[in-house]
């Protein structure tokens, strides 16, 4: 007759286990969410009146390092009971297994497994941003707060620095949320490796904080997707640009940029599903898609230059549009290099001939501009944050006739600039609309393409570093969020064979026989998350070592338990 499963026995260790499993998770998850609020109240960044709302967002979040160290407690004190009360001798002299006896120890794992599991993916990231949302304050506010504190402040690639701040209200009818007012100002801006290129000073800086394309955002999950976007104008400039020598000196300068938004762009805040989706839309991080739009600027400048070329060797005309959208006609045969971008060719016969419109769209009597030396200049902006991409002309000697309803007239310039044009068919719109990954590819594989300028190189580059640390990190975080789920349910084993093979030993002294090789899974799986941050999938090795070495020490224990 086979032997029936002890249910009963599994019903009551079960409940035991759970009961004490709640009580002491209770109680750590609360002392850990509260040590989590010291240091934002400390800083000034979380109000009096917000440190219990603060406490009850952390709580879910906290539960991913609370509950393995609450189930291996749980464990431990259940079973060390059964055993010096001789239960567990009893019921293996009554032909009850301890493998049996392990089974309530693992549908508790199992449970709690699968609820991290859930909580990783799907609650924790959610909340998490709602603690980060009470923590953050305002744009403005934190500025005056760093400041006031005598602190550099990190503004979207812009570092600023002033003596003093203030916050003030904005003119009434502006689409500014908020206006700063800084005195003393200094900033500096990095290029993408990190160095300095631009040093500013000023006596005085006004700052205004717009939504992103001034749009009104109203809910709390619109703001999550929105960047702002930030307006600095400052009076009595000093500025100087790296290796270009002596400064130059301006009343009076505005600059704008947009600045990502910190919940979009860090991965901890994002559920399964969206990290799932991330490797092949890494542009929904703003980091990556500021170096995207950068690469898709720099090829359509190498494009719209290889257009213009092409066109000036077969037809003879180049056909632009100025910034009023009137056509722009350049006869010439053709381009070559020049240190400033581009000399055009004198056609035979004659000088370099432009021929500008009127109005957009007309013909009549238009403006003709003629000169034997002309230098095509392109230009993207000295600001990858607001770039405009257009090509200047250089002209010497030029022959500038304008034709009016009384005739035609004709000027002769020693010098002769036109500013602000771009070409009549631009290759922008397609590459700005490319996800990353196809930008990649063709930025690698189209022979317009092959062969980068220094400008272009470092922006594929820095696109290419950074769509691979943002692949790492998704890898690091999905990865982590599973070992820790996993170590839960072997703390659960370690802590339940750990005391019934040390049953003779007081509880808390059999609880450090899990505590501590609990505490080196965790310091594995977090150092494996950094390794696989910096080399990708073999960090990984390193991360789940430290489950696999605590399932190792299990096991083990447990074969010397049912050997004696």
């Amino acid at each position: 007759m086979p032997r029936r499963s002890p249910f009963l026995l599994w019903r009551f260790i079960t409940a035991d286990v759970l009961r004490l499993l709640v009580l002491s998770a209770a109680v750590l998850v609360t002392v850990i969410a509260f040590a989590a609020a010291v240091k934002p109240i400390s800083d000034g960044l979380l109000q009096a009146q917000d440190l219990l709302r603060f406490i009850f967002f952390a709580i879910p979040p906290m539960l991913a390092f609370a509950l393995p160290f609450a189930a291996g407690f749980a464990s431990t004190l259940v079973y060390h009971r059964l055993s010096q009360d001789n239960e567990t001798l009893a019921a293996h002299a009554g032909g009850i297994s301890h493998r049996s006896l392990l089974i309530p120890a693992m549908i508790v794992g199992l449970i709690l497994a699968a609820s991290l599991v859930v909580l990783n993916e799907q609650v924790i990231p959610r909340f998490l941003v709602r603690m980060q949302r009470l923590i953050t304050r305002d744009l403005a506010t934190w500025v005056v707060q760093e400041i006031e504190k005598g602190r550099a402040v990190d503004i979207g690639g812009m570092t600023l620095f002033a003596d003093s701040a203030q916050k003030l209200p904005p003119d009434a009818g502006s689409a500014a949320t908020d206006l700063l007012l800084l005195n003393k100002f200094a900033a500096i801006e990095r290029d993408a490796t990190g160095t300095p290129t631009t040093e500013v000073t000023s006596e005085r800086g006004w700052i205004w904080l717009f939504p992103w394309e001034g749009e009104s955002i109203a809910s709390e999950e619109k703001k999550e997707q929105a960047q702002s976007r930030v307006v600095m104008r400052l009076e009595h400039v000093i500025g100087m640009r790296q290796g270009q020598g002596l400064g130059t000196f301006k009343d009076q300068l505005d600059v704008s940029w947009t600045v990502p938004n910190p919940f979009r762009d860090n991965p901890k805040f994002l559920t399964f599903g969206e990290l799932r989706e991330l490797p092949s839309y890494p542009e929904r991080m703003g980091w990556i898609d500021l170096r995207r739009k950068e690469l898709a600027w720099c090829m359509a400048e190498r494009r719209a230059t290889t257009d213009l070329r092409a066109a000036a060797q077969t037809t003879g005309i180049i056909e632009l549009v100025d910034d009023q959208g009137r056509a722009v006609s350049v006869t010439t045969s053709g381009m070559t290099a020049h240190p400033e971008g581009w000399k055009l060719n004198p056609p035979r016969g004659g000088p370099v001939t432009i021929r500008l419109a009127r109005r957009a769209g007309q013909d009549d009597r238009p403006t003709i501009i003629t000169a034997p030396d002309v230098v095509m200049i392109p230009s993207l902006g000295g600001d990858r944050l607001d770039r405009a991409f257009d090509f200047k002309f250089s002209l010497t000697n030029a022959s500038v006739t304008e034709t009016t309803a009384a005739g035609a007239a004709t000027t002769q310039r020693p010098t002769y600039r036109i500013s602000a044009l771009r070409p009549a068919q631009s290759p922008l719109p397609e590459l700005l609309a490319m996800g990353t990954p196809r930008l990649l590819e063709l930025a690698t594989t189209d022979a317009v393409y092959s062969n980068p300028d220094p400008k272009t190189r470092v922006a594929l580059d820095d696109l290419s570093k950074k769509t691979g640390l943002l692949v790492r990190q998704v890898l690091a975080k999905q990865h982590e969020r599973m070992a820790i789920a996993l170590s839960t349910l072997v703390m659960v084993l370690t802590g339940a064979v750990t005391s019934m093979r040390l049953s003779k030993r007081l509880p808390l002294t059999v609880y450090m026989f899990t505590f501590f090789p609990a505490i080196l899974c965790l310091v594995t799986i977090s150092g494996g998350q950094q390794a696989t941050l910096q080399t990708g999938w073999p960090g990984l090795v390193l991360m789940w070592s430290g489950v696999g070495g605590l399932a190792i020490y299990t096991y083990f224990n447990y074969k010397a338990l049912i050997r004696h």
